[in-house]
């Protein structure tokens, strides 16, 4: 039979437990708040200026990957040169 003491210990690491939950569950509901908030300001914020501005809200590409081929590269010179071995003791041209 347990004595009178591990009673209050059992008991007092309960409520610490309890209070610990109860913590981390109003960190997590603040922090949710928080960025709830913050994303609605962001979108007024954006909504206002671009309204101020005259001009109508564009959503944001934020992940948009665009394909090799329809970016404008400009057109190179094609040099054919000869192609030679180098000797060990040889340096290459400096330019």
């Amino acid at each position: 039979m347990p004595g009178p003491l591990q009673t209050l210990r059992e008991l007092g690491r309960g409520i610490a437990d309890g209070l610990m939950r109860l913590g981390l569950l109003v960190f997590g509901v603040l922090a949710a708040l928080v960025a709830v908030v913050t994303g609605l300001a962001l979108a007024v914020g954006l909504t206002l200026w671009s309204l101020l501005r005259g001009r109508r809200p564009s959503p944001s590409k934020v992940f948009v990957v665009r394909p090799r081929a329809a970016r404008q590269v400009p057109p190179a010179e094609v040099i054919d040169v000869q192609a030679r071995e180098l000797q060990p003791g040889e340096r290459t041209p400096q330019r």
